[in-house]
């Protein structure tokens, strides 16, 4: 992979993602009204985490089922949890301050120093 390759992506991406997030605040989650401007910011940063980790879940169960010939990988929904866990991914990166050409610079580093 090289450099220009994940340059930009990572970060139209989060920027994609933050433009279209769906929530609208305290109409989405009441519990901001009782939250002081700190504790709402981390209510709001580990929101994404708490998805990531339902979705996650989802995918293990998928493939324990898959491990014990008792099920099966449904593209297209594999292809929607998977795009969830991605959104929740980058939205929780934007909320504690990384930025997607971060991401992609140390995705690059990882690779060019295993490849050593």
């Amino acid at each position: 992979m090289s450099d220009s390759n994940n340059q930009g992506s990572l970060s139209e991406l989060q920027a994609y993602v933050s433009a279209n997030w769906r929530t609208d605040g305290v109409a989405s989650y009441p519990v901001l009204e009782r939250l002081n401007e700190q504790d709402a910011e981390r209510f709001l940063r580990q929101h994404p985490l708490r998805h990531l980790h339902k979705q996650l879940g989802k995918i293990e169960a998928i493939e324990e089922r898959l491990d014990h010939d008792d099920g099966e990988i449904r593209h297209d929904a594999h292809v929607e949890l998977l795009g969830k866990t991605l959104l929740n991914l980058m939205r929780y990166a934007e909320l504690s301050g990384v930025t997607g050409d971060e991401l992609g610079n140390w995705i690059t580093d990882f690779y060019r120093n295993e490849s050593r």
